[in-house]
């Protein structure tokens, strides 16, 4: 991927967590705040995206992740979506390759 290409996805993964740490009423760290906002500051957070909707209660995770009126909560839809997909072929993968 390029490298442009790599900060834009690490940017929008930064403010999907954002917003999810924010609807749990958790405090957003620094570092996730201004990689949200800027290209400049890329941080891969992409675990421990996944790790917050996997360790989430099943109301909130409605809630957040399916929340209508949300445009952050379709994007995060989706991108859970490709996550877990692509979980599963490096699972398969794996499994046929070793």
């Amino acid at each position: 991927m390029p490298a442009y290409n790599q900060q834009m996805q690490q940017r929008k993964n930064c403010e999907l967590y954002a917003y999810v740490l924010t609807e749990l009423g958790l405090e957003v760290p620094d570092h996730i705040l201004e990689c949200a906002i800027s290209d400049e500051y890329p941080v891969d957070c992409v675990a421990d995206l996944a790790k917050a909707l996997e360790d989430m209660g099943a109301d909130d995770f409605e809630r957040i992740v399916y929340d209508k009126e949300s445009q952050l909560a379709l994007d995060l839809s989706k991108w859970w979506t490709m996550y877990l997909e692509s979980d599963r072929l490096r699972q398969e993968l794996r499994s046929t390759c070793l």
